[in-house]
């Protein structure tokens, strides 16, 4: 008997070995593998990748799946437990500053590197041909400005219908809103409207567990959409744009590693590598899943338990955020303002940058709640500059590669926002923040418990 167990356990060694190996990386670190071997698997097997497609877009509708409902009750949990209608002014009052704040340093590295880089001066608008996924954008763009006016855009924020709000996936502004309402409402409501926060407070804790179970998949996720574009794109990015792409990242990591350290260092005096550690696994979920809003709840639950975050405060900040506060899009426009600009062989004047870097943030706000309003916010850009919109084609056929770099800005933007503010209201804990250990027992009962969130 004894030699036959040896032997059965002998043979299943290997699986059971790869598992253990496997199960005891934290949550970032199956994540990556999964980028990695995505990667791998892209390059080997090209156009052929794309059968993995579907698992892909399965992760990221679950995952979407579970937005809404835990935008909506955080926001409003978020805002009943400030506790009065002036503290939620006060907190959103110093969240705008530094949305506002944040963006508009990331436009000005962006312009800054296109001025220093120069992309397209050397290359003139006829040597190019669009993709068909360039068609499609600039189709796009003509479809949504022809749906939408200014009017339009700002009338469109309050919702007319809430169950229509909540079913559209490009509405989360009005979500958002109606979620801030009805938290003031609470508030002013007083006790008898206690039976509904604590509902509220019961969904935003079953959605966050439901979350932890779709978090398990993760890795397979990532690994399907990182083999999908890696089989598209493989390693030739277009040679006209490698300069432009290169430009983005450049100005990205200039926002994520010297900006925001430079804020947490001297503003909110904490030490910016315990923020990055507690962040990693929202940093490596956001690069492989080029969605804040499929990153929202990876990022909650960093800013929450490894960096102390109080709840109200990241309930509301980080849900917002993921919508109107887009860094990585400011630098990404900055450098394709001043790349669009040289292949028309425009001019720009410093005042032409200005204006560029105000309609960037106001574009960026303002058009959150309107499908398309990536491609709406950069068609905003170009016309305020006076530059034609069909460079927009161009960027499209990298959009993809662009967005990994760029909505990583923007998940660690929101963030830093959440703690300078919590910092400041005194709402942030900051022996979870610097204390090491502490993050580490945090993990340590996640795992216990099952979740493998880490």
């Amino acid at each position: 008997m004894k030699n036959t167990n040896s032997s059965t356990n002998s043979k299943s060694s290997p699986l059971s070995l790869i598992w253990r190996g496997y199960s005891s990386l934290k949550l970032w670190q199956r994540i990556f593998l999964g980028l990695i071997l995505g990667v791998i698997v892209g390059l080997i097997f090209g156009p052929k990748a794309s059968v993995l497609e579907p698992v892909g877009k399965l992760f990221i509708n679950a995952i979407k799946l579970l937005v809404v409902p835990i935008v909506f009750a955080s926001i409003t949990v978020g805002v009943v437990s400030m506790g009065d209608t002036r503290a939620m002014g006060r907190i959103g009052v110093k969240t705008i500053f530094w949305f506002v704040v944040t963006m508009a340093l990331a436009a000005f590295i962006g312009i800054s590197i296109g001025t220093v880089m120069q992309p397209g001066a050397d290359t003139e608008i006829t040597s190019y041909s669009f993709t068909a996924k360039g068609e499609a954008a600039l189709a796009r763009i003509d479809s949504v400005k022809a749906s939408q006016d200014v009017g339009t855009m700002v009338t469109s924020i309050l919702p007319d219908n809430v169950v229509k709000a909540f079913s559209d996936n490009g509405a989360i502004l009005q979500v958002i809103l109606f979620a801030i309402l009805m938290g003031v409402a609470i508030i002013r409501t007083g006790k008898r409207a206690e039976p509904v926060t604590k509902v509220l407070q019961s969904l935003s804790e079953i959605i966050l567990e439901l979350a932890q179970i779709v978090m398990q998949f993760a890795p397979f996720g990532v690994f399907a959409l990182m083999a999908t574009n890696a089989g598209q794109f493989g390693l030739d990015i277009l040679t006209e744009l490698a300069k432009v792409v290169f430009a983005i990242y450049l100005g990205c990591t200039i926002q994520l590693v010297v900006v925001y350290s430079v804020l947490l260092l001297f503003v909110a005096r904490l030490n910016p590598l315990n923020f990055f550690r507690g962040m990693a696994d929202a940093i490596v979920f956001a690069f492989s899943t080029s969605s804040s809003a499929a990153t929202l709840l990876t990022n909650l639950r960093c800013a929450k338990k490894n960096l102390g975050v109080s709840e109200r405060v990241a309930d509301f900040i980080l849900p917002l955020g993921a919508t109107v506060n887009m860094n990585g899009l400011a630098c990404y426009l900055g450098v394709v303002t001043v790349f669009a600009a040289n292949l028309y062989g425009i001019h720009l004047s410093f005042f032409d940058y200005t204006v560029a870097v105000v309609t960037t943030i106001l574009a960026a706000i303002g058009a959150a709640g309107v499908p398309g309003a990536g491609l709406m916010v950069m068609s905003l850009v170009l016309s305020a500059a006076g530059i034609p919109l069909e460079a927009i084609g161009l960027i499209a056929g990298v959009d993809s590669i662009i967005g990994m770099a760029s909505t990583t800005t923007n998940v660690v933007g929101d963030t830093v926002t959440a703690v300078l503010v919590a910092k400041n209201e005194g709402e942030l804990d900051v022996n979870v923040y610097n204390d090491e250990s502490t993050v580490n027992a945090t993990r340590e009962e996640q795992r216990r418990e099952g979740l493998m969130t880490e």
